[in-house]
């Protein structure tokens, strides 16, 4: 199981997101699955050029084992808003609260400059 609470995993990566689903419409879908204070961050690129998501979501879970149960039962679902998409699961390569968050300030910043 490549969710196994032993890996530690706590941020998994979510493909083929609407593409109009903002970060609040992927809590709303996450709260199906596990409570809002399960998950301490969200994040949705966004292409500035579009006005959509870029297909993909970051979410960190405070517990890997909760990170594990939400993936596997999400994995394959389709999603409340568009049910002719399934969502797809995969750990992310960035694990934690603080690395994602620092990360996400850079990209923030990066973008304020450019």
């Amino acid at each position: 199981n490549m969710y196994s609470t032993s890996q530690g995993i706590t941020t998994i990566m979510l493909r083929n997101v609407p593409k109009k689903y903002t970060a609040w419409d992927l809590v709303y879908e996450l709260e199906r699955y596990a409570a809002r204070t399960s998950f301490d961050f969200v994040y949705t690129p966004w292409d500035k050029h579009s006005v959509t998501n870029m297909s993909c979501a970051f979410v960190n879970f405070v517990r890997s084992d909760v990170a594990s149960l939400v993936a596997s039962r999400m994995d394959g679902m389709p999603w409340a808003c568009a049910p002719n998409r399934l969502v797809k699961i995969k750990p992310a390569h960035v694990q934690g609260l603080f690395v994602n968050l620092q990360r996400f300030h850079s990209e923030v910043a990066v973008r304020g400059v450019v």
